[in-house]
Parts: C-alpha cells; structure tokens; sequence
C-alpha cells in the first residue's frame, strides 16, 4: 500500500498489489546501500534507440531539451518506484524509436506530407469535464476517425484499414495495459483504456517529448511541467500533424476528430497549424473538475513516486488548470484569431451532455453542417446502453482530499464560472 495521510480528517489510499511492495521495498533498500540505483542519460538513450532501430535521422531537435529534462529528474528528483523505474526507461526508449521511425517513413516517402487533413474536429475543455465521454460517442460514427492508444504507442509502419483490428501492435498494448492495470487496479474506475479505446492526443505528441502525457509521471516534477508550459508549441504541433498525415497515408478517412485538454493550453498553435479546425469546446464547473483531476493524478503518480503528497498535488492540478484554461480563454477572445482563423467553435455543456447525449450529438452535427444518419444514431445508442456511467465501479473524490478549499476554488474561477454560467 502506498498511504497518503496528510492529517486524521484527509486520508487518501492508493493499494498496490503484493509484488510491487516487495519490488519496491526491494529498491529502497538499494537506494539506501548504494544511491540511487537507476538513472538515465539522455545521450544514452538516444544512442540506444538508433542501434535498436538502425536509424539516425531524428528529423528537428525539438525533443532534445525536453529529454534532457525527464532524464535529469531520474538522477535528482523525488526517488521513483520499481514500476516508475522500469516503465520510464522502456517508454522513453520507445518515443525516441517512434521518432526515429516516423521521420524515416516521411523522408523515404515525401508524398505522406501531402496528405490533407481537412477541417479536423478537436474537443477540448477541463480535464473531467467529459471529453473522453463525447470522444468515444463520436467515434461511433465510421466517417470520423479517432487516434487509437496502440497507433499512438507505435505509429510506424503505418496502419491499414485492411488490417487495423488484427495488427500484431494490439495485442502487445493489450499486454501493456494489463500490466499498467495491475500496477494501478484504481485506474479502470477513473479512467478506463484499452489498445483499441480512442485516446488524447497527448500520446500523439509524447514521440515528440513536448506533451502533457509525462505530466501524469515522472513530468509531474516542476522542472519538466514548468518548463513545457512555457514553451512555443509550434513544432509539436506541426510533428502531431504530420503524424495525423502518416497515419491516415494507407488508411484515408472522411475526417479526424481528436481531444485532449492540453489543447485548451495550446489553441493558438493548434489553430496556427490547423486554421480550418472544428473546436468542440466542452465545459463543467471547475469545483467538480478539481478533485477528479487530482485523484487521477495521484493514482498514476503513486506508481512512479515513492512519496506521493495529496495537498501538494491539489495546488499543483489547480493552478495547472486555472493556467490552461486562461490560455484557451485568452487565445479564444483574441481580437488576432478573431480576424485570422477560420476556425468554428462550439460550446458544448456537461450537464447537457450526460442527461441528453444524442441531442448533444445533433446539435454537433447541425453545426457543423455534418450528415448524421439513422444507422450511426442507432451505433451511438448501443454504445450509451454498454457503457453506463460507473461501469467500472464509482470514483470517489472530494476537495478536502487534496487540501481545496471551496470558497478559495471558486473565487480563483469565478470569471469562468459566471462567463459560461457554470453555477
């Protein structure tokens, strides 16, 4: 068991199975004999990958500081996990792979960049406000295309339509998130997964280590999280488009509909890369937001950190999301995307989304001028009857948890919450 106890009246618990208590002891007691036992060096690591791959050509270098960063913090940051350990070495090793694959399939074949990706539909909003719900309704529709975990995880070679549900990458993510399910058996009740489950973007963008996807682990420290917040994304954004080109090379589709709230952050560089994108812009009152993002977020920082602390976890979820949100906010109202995007937004209620879905669904649709047939409403229905809320057993959570007060959570989001009548 890893115990958060920060004091009687706020007890957070996350249970790790048998073998990684003893796995970790294990290291601990490593640690304690010989320093610490496991870190990483960027230059090695990459040096590794294009022996692995027998490639060199990592395309721009973009990557590298964030790399050096996540390297950095194994050497001299909180001490990590058994799991934390093995799973940030292979999935560090596996983007640099990733990267080096995808940019030789573009040099090889230059044609893959003339791939259009025509008026993309992004949904963005708060964590926990109900995009991944939306995401998976949509993705109903054969006509809109959905990133997948196991495309995401390997996106070279490219896949086919052909054989899309029997490549041999599924399987293997399948044995990976049986694993990560093991390691965190509270995940499937706050956020469930699979190889074929449509997922954020941020996977998307982790080959190109600019990606709020290592803020769930070992980028939780502020060295890496501070640092990516900073950043001009106009390469990862442009890297996350020429994936979307190589994916869709041998497997065209009508159109992308993609999510992530790390777009909320980045909507002036998405719509700097994107300019014809469709934004789904989806909002919930931040005081319910706030816990979910932060039980979410302790659960997978407490396989990766030894000493997990729940109030430090709380001010870190929400002066992040108070700081996305004002970015998509600001980015939004500018007067510049005003005169400049062709963008089409459209804000989309939770409240509205989970007590009516399909209305939700055609309101979507009549925006957008899109055809939504009797044959896909009946596919959207059949998912909402398979997929009923807390199929996986209820996510509890509250702010006191991590240290929120309510009054001081509602006066930081007050303009939000009254500008899009969230009370």
């Amino acid at each position: 068991m890893t115990g958060f106890y920060p004091d009687n009246s706020r007890q957070f618990i996350i249970y790790s199975p048998n073998l990684l208590k003893i796995a970790n002891s294990f290291i601990y007691m490593l640690d304690r004999i010989f320093g610490r036992v496991m870190t990483l060096k960027d230059e090695k690591l990459i040096q590794k990958a294009c022996k692995k791959t027998g490639l060199n050509d990592f395309g721009d270098n973009s990557f590298r500081e964030a790399l050096r960063i996540l390297c950095e913090i194994t050497q001299k940051g909180p001490r990590m996990t058994a799991y934390g350990r093995y799973f940030t070495r292979i999935d560090l090793l596996r983007r640099l792979m990733n990267k080096l694959r995808i940019q030789a399939d573009i040099t090889i074949h230059t044609e893959i960049l003339d791939e259009k990706i025509n008026k993309p539909i992004f949904i963005i909003g708060l964590p926990r406000s109900g995009t991944t719900f939306l995401h998976r309704l949509l993705a109903q529709d054969p006509a809109n295309r959905t990133l997948k975990t196991w495309e995401m995880n390997e996106p070279s070679p490219p896949p086919e339509r052909s054989t899309s549900e029997t490549d041999p990458r599924i399987k293997k993510m399948e044995k990976a998130y049986s694993w990560m399910y093991y390691a965190m058996p509270a995940l499937k009740a706050i956020h469930e997964v699979d190889a074929r489950t449509p997922e954020e973007c941020i996977l998307l963008m982790a080959n190109g280590f600019i990606s709020e996807y290592f803020t769930m682990g070992i980028g939780a420290h502020p060295d890496y999280s501070d640092w990516l917040y900073s950043q001009d994304l106009t390469s990862i954004y442009t890297f996350h488009k020429q994936q979307l080109q190589l994916l869709q090379w041998k497997y065209p589709t009508v159109r992308w509909v993609l999510k992530a709230p790390f777009h909320l952050h980045g909507l002036k560089w998405l719509l700097d890369v994107y300019s014809d994108a469709r934004i789904l812009h989806v909002h919930r009152n931040p005081l319910e937001v706030l816990p979910s993002a932060a039980s979410l977020l302790a659960t997978t920082m407490a396989c990766v950190f030894s000493n997990v602390d729940p109030v430090a976890i709380g001010q870190k979820v929400t002066h992040g999301l108070a700081g996305i949100l004002w970015s998509g906010i600001k980015a939004r109202l500018s007067s510049e995307m005003k005169q400049n995007c062709q963008a089409v937004f459209l804000d989309i209620y939770y409240k509205e989304l989970v007590a009516d879905p399909i209305s939700t669904v055609r309101k979507v649709y009549n925006n957008f001028g899109l055809n939504l047939s009797d044959k896909v409403l009946k596919s959207m229905q059949c998912f909402l009857d398979k997929n009923p809320q807390y199929g996986h057993g209820r996510h509890r959570y509250t702010l006191d948890m991590f240290g929120l007060k309510k009054d001081t959570e509602r006066r930081r989001f007050r303009r939000y919450i009254e500008y899009f009548g969230l009370n």
